[in-house]
């Protein structure tokens, strides 16, 4: 008899354990989707070069500060000269180089690497 007692006990137990591997399969899943769906932004002449950014709403809140500092700040010119920059190399080896080169850009009171303030720059405007 103590056998069919045992038998009793141990479905409740591996139920509960199934619902919480379920759950956390389920958390698990809604976690990983809200990352990986990124934000739609409607598009611009500067896709190649904003979608470079991880986050285009804070690059352009910084990159409202960066017109407000440079009324000569030309978008086409910029977006050029970037594009020659960069071309088609990593953003992070980009912002390395003006960092070892001493490029930067004073924003409100912040030193950022030059291409990084043109780029928020550009997703300002």
């Amino acid at each position: 008899m103590s056998g069919w007692k045992a038998a009793i006990a141990r479905r409740p137990f591996l139920a509960g354990l199934f619902g919480l591997v379920g759950l956390g399969l389920i958390g698990g899943a809604a976690y990983e989707a809200a990352h990986i769906v990124k934000r739609r932004y409607p598009p611009t002449a500067f896709d190649d070069l904003l979608s470079l950014l991880d986050d285009r709403d804070s690059a352009a809140r910084v990159g409202a500060a960066v017109l407000a500092g440079a009324p000569e700040f030309d978008v086409r010119k910029v977006a050029r000269e970037l594009r020659r920059r960069i071309g088609g190399k990593p953003l992070a080896e980009i912002l390395a180089a003006d960092v070892a080169q001493g490029r930067f850009a004073e924003v409100s009171g912040w030193l950022l690497p030059e291409t990084l303030a043109r780029l928020c720059g550009l997703a300002a405007s």
